[in-house]
């Protein structure tokens, strides 16, 4: 109900796989979530194996998300 989710702002999660701050499993379901929801919300997932909390930040491509991002 936010306005960001009412304007469908495009949304990009990254997240490492051996996380122990928060399961990559809760950030998947809500992946799965959005998608479902109102005609399939844009919404990305990336998500590294073998990464620990801090991965994401350091391993993105982000030109590739920043692109995915802008498309929408």
């Amino acid at each position: 109900s936010s306005p960001a989710h009412r304007a469908r702002v495009p949304l990009y999660l990254a997240h490492g796989g051996n996380d122990r701050v928060y399961p990559w499993q809760q950030q998947a379901a809500a992946l799965e979530t959005l998608k479902r929801g109102d005609g399939g919300y844009p919404v990305r997932m990336a998500l590294f194996n073998t990464g620990s909390h801090g991965t994401p930040i350091r391993m993105i491509d982000w030109h590739e998300a920043l692109n995915w991002i802008l498309a929408h």
